[in-house]
């Protein structure tokens, strides 16, 4: 005949030999849950602000030591170490350039087809313009890959400057 087995110990009592925890009691195996992590309490209104730190979405355009980094467009131009970056200050305009030619090809697109074809031209106003909506998206993908990695670029370089 077996001896019956020992119960299992139950996780939510204490097995023999274990110190009793209670939750942010302090135990030998260190600080409880509560000593650990301080009570948060939320800031006062504006706190944020005043702590010296840039909030979410803002971005310094002078860095800490007080002198703009930033050079001529020229300068910039033909710059043959490639230092300095114009993709930065010209992806505005370069997305406002794709957005007119876009709509620029579309009026005329329409205007040739309702030359040629009433029925082309409605066809041509009513989807011509999903060809330049998906030609947008690209180019803003492809302006913001550009700029993050440029950001990449100097934020590294930034970090291998300093001690």
């Amino acid at each position: 005949m077996q001896t019956p087995s020992a119960p299992e110990p139950s996780p939510y009592q204490p097995t023999e030999g274990a110190p009793p925890s209670s939750y942010g009691a302090q135990s030998s195996y260190g600080p409880g849950p509560t000593d650990a992590y301080p009570q948060q309490t939320p800031y006062p209104q504006g706190a944020a602000e005043q702590s010296g730190y840039p909030q979410p979405g803002y971005q310094q355009s002078v860095p800490a030591g007080g002198q703009s980094t930033s050079v001529g467009f020229f300068k910039a131009l033909f710059d043959l170490s490639f230092s300095n970056f114009i993709t930065l200050s010209f992806a505005k305009f370069i997305y406002i350039l794709v957005i007119g030619f876009t709509a620029l090809t579309w009026l005329f697109l329409i205007v040739s087809a309702f030359n040629e074809d009433a029925m082309l031209g409605f066809v041509i106003l009513l989807l011509g313009w999903l060809p330049g909506l998906m030609m947008i998206v690209l180019a803003r993908l492809s302006l913001e890959s550009a700029v993050a990695l440029i950001r990449v670029a100097q934020n590294t370089s930034e970090m291998l400057k300093k001690p």
